[in-house]
């Protein structure tokens, strides 16, 4: 299954990107959103009074964008990457037309804190 957004010839999806994401604090997954014509990287806590809830962290017309700032962030949690990245990813798909939520509370769900 591939999903191209905006008309682009460009594939903007694929099956791999919508396997939700296991991580040490959570689960991250992407949806698509037809009617808006994006993607949109989701996560719910593994514990706590929000376990199962999933939030939008940030959404991008790309899906590989999103699913790239679920993996760089797991990679973190995991120790083989680091905060930076992660947060440069997260730029990219701001300064490439995404939308996401306040760079605070980024940096707390890299750090495990959200």
């Amino acid at each position: 299954m591939t999903r191209n957004i905006g008309g682009s010839i460009l594939p903007a999806a694929d099956a791999t990107t919508y396997k939700e994401d296991v991580g040490t604090h959570g689960t991250f997954r992407v949806i698509p959103v037809d009617t808006l014509d994006t993607h949109v990287l989701q996560f719910t806590r593994k514990e706590g009074p929000y376990a199962g809830t999933y939030s939008d962290v940030c959404s991008h017309p790309n899906g590989y964008t999103c699913k790239e700032l679920a993996n760089r962030i797991l990679k973190v949690w995991e120790g083989t990457g680091t905060p930076e990245r992660a947060l440069q990813q997260f730029d990219y798909a701001l300064a490439c037309g995404g939308m996401g939520r306040i760079k605070e509370s980024i940096e707390r769900l890299i750090a495990g804190e959200w």
